[in-house]
């Protein structure tokens, strides 16, 4: 279960590090 939120924690981490990067590209 801890592995579980963990691999969640990062994909939304990965998600928001995206989305980032786009804005700024813009």
């Amino acid at each position: 279960m801890k592995t579980h939120y963990k691999a969640l924690n990062l994909g939304r981490e990965l998600s928001t590090l995206k989305w980032i990067r786009t804005f700024q590209s813009t």
